[in-house]
């Protein structure tokens, strides 16, 4: 053990420099994988220079975000990320925590960890409709579960939603959901951007798609409140993470218990994006 997180806090990958809104004419600087980048689209597109040493650093516009290509041994990109069909779904909200004291691997492992869905979160009958699996870089699996009702419908009844996952790498996971009883179906991205030895800055996103035929006027106004309802959900979902995050300790191996889900596989899987052997 190396501390209480015994990783190399800059695993290879794409982590997100800012939301595209962020980043105007003006340039803005910023901590990013332990560099200063001064960010700026001055020419249309989004570009970044590196303030204090080091390779370029290519970047690609997605759901609302930017994001960077990082690599210790200064390679190109290594994969792509997919880009989802955007038609009648609303425009990604964006959120960003303070700096964390964790590290990416902390964060993405809850797309494996089962357990906590209920613990933390409160989720009752929580399952496993399809087993983690890998295929490279991405980490798929399918998860179903009850919750209280949507922010919007205070005396709906509880809900029964189902989820994918999509790790790709350990900087950017794109989640799709759907809940059939409202018509509802949204996407989720989650950033986790190591910023120096030690912090990670934490970004969030949510966009809505209703599975309703109504007037333009009344689609729009019924995608914006689902929007405002999942992103006031999804902050608080993500808020109940933060303090496990901050005083979570790396135990090798892990101490596993029944319901925990696939989590040694997916640390397994996650050796591959660092730059020297890693423990787990």
């Amino acid at each position: 053990m190396r501390g209480r997180h015994p990783l190399d806090p800059y695993p290879k990958g794409w982590f997100a420099v800012g939301f595209a809104h962020e980043i105007g004419g003006r340039p803005v600087m910023g901590r990013w994988c332990g560099r200063l980048l001064e960010l700026d689209r001055s020419g249309g597109r989004p570009f970044a220079r590196v303030l204090d040493g080091g390779p370029a650093v290519p970047l690609v516009e997605l759901n609302g975000a930017v994001l960077g290509w990082f690599d210790r041994d200064e390679g190109v990109p290594e994969w792509t990320l997919p880009v989802p069909d955007s038609g009648g779904w609303s425009a990604f909200t964006g959120y960003t925590f303070p700096p964390i004291a964790t590290h990416p691997q902390e964060t993405s492992e809850n797309s494996v960890d089962i357990a906590h869905l209920s613990v933390v979160h409160g989720y009752d009958n929580v399952e496993t409709v399809s087993e983690a699996v890998a295929d490279g870089p991405t980490l798929e699996a399918t998860y179903a579960f009850t919750r209280k009702p949507l922010p919007f419908d205070p005396f709906g009844e509880p809900i029964r939603a189902q989820f994918t996952v999509w790790v790709h790498g350990l900087g950017y996971s794109f989640v799709e959901n759907h809940v059939a009883s409202y018509g509802l179906r949204t996407r989720q991205l989650v950033m986790c951007t190591p910023i120096d030895g030690g912090r990670v800055e934490l970004r969030i996103a949510g966009a809505t798609h209703l599975d309703h035929r109504l007037p333009a006027p009344l689609l729009a106004l019924g995608r914006w409140g689902a929007r405002v309802g999942l992103m006031r959900a999804y902050i608080q979902d993500v808020s109940q993470d933060l303090a496990i995050w901050e005083h979570k300790v790396y135990v090798d191996p892990p101490r596993m218990v029944q319901g925990d889900g696939p989590i040694t596989r997916y640390r397994r899987w996650c050796k591959q994006f660092y730059a020297e052997p890693v423990f787990g």
